[in-house]
C-alpha cells in the first residue's frame, strides 16, 4: 500500500477515535452534572456503544502509524519529532487501554441487570477519574498533533 493511502487511513482513523470521544464525554459530562442515576446509565450504555467506533479507530491508527513507519523503511523513526511524537503517544495508548479496559469490561458489568450498587459506585468514581484525565491526555493529542503537522521537534 503506497504511503499516500497509509498516510490518508491515518488521518482518518484520527478524526473517527477523536470525534466519538469528545462527543460522547461531552454528553457523559452533562448527565453526570445532573446527577440522575437513570440517566446516568442510560447516557453509559449509549457512550459504549459510541466508544465500539472510536477504539476500532484507534487501532487503526495504531495498525496505520507502524504500516507508514514501516514503509519508509523505518527512516522516520531517526528524525526528532517522530521520537518526540511516539514517546507522547506512548503515553495515550496507555490512557486508551485503560480507557477500553473500563468501557467495555468494568462498565457494562457495573451496569447489567444483576450489577449490586457498590458494584456501580465503584465503576463510576473510575469512569470520573477517566474522565479527568482525558483533559490532559487532550492536551498531549494536541502536541501529537502539532508534531505531525510541523514536523519539528518541540523545544
Amino acid at each position: 500500500m503506497s504511503y499516500d493511502l497509509l498516510k490518508l487511513a491515518h488521518l482518518v482513523a484520527v478524526i473517527l477515535w477523536i470525534g466519538p470521544a469528545l462527543g460522547g464525554y461531552i454528553v457523559l459530562f452533562r448527565v453526570w452534572r445532573r446527577g440522575d442515576e437513570a440517566a446516568i446509565t442510560s447516557a453509559e450504555e449509549d457512550c459504549e456503544r459510541v466508544l465500539r467506533l472510536e477504539h476500532a479507530a484507534f487501532l487503526l491508527l495504531v495498525v496505520s502509524g507502524v504500516a507508514m513507519l514501516a514503509s519508509t523503511d523505518w527512516a522516520l523513526l531517526q528524525t526528532g519529532w517522530m521520537a518526540q511524537k511516539l514517546l507522547i503517544f506512548g503515553l495515550i495508548a496507555a490512557f486508551e487501554a485503560y480507557d477500553m479496559w473500563l468501557s467495555h469490561r468494568v462498565l457494562p458489568r457495573a451496569f447489567g441487570v444483576s450489577s449490586d450498587p457498590d458494584l456501580r459506585r465503584k465503576a463510576l468514581l473510575q469512569r470520573a477519574w477517566l474522565m479527568r484525565l482525558a483533559v490532559p491526555v487532550g492536551l498531549l493529542i494536541v502536541l501529537v498533533l502539532w508534531l505531525a503537522v510541523t514536523r519539528e521537534p518541540l523545544g
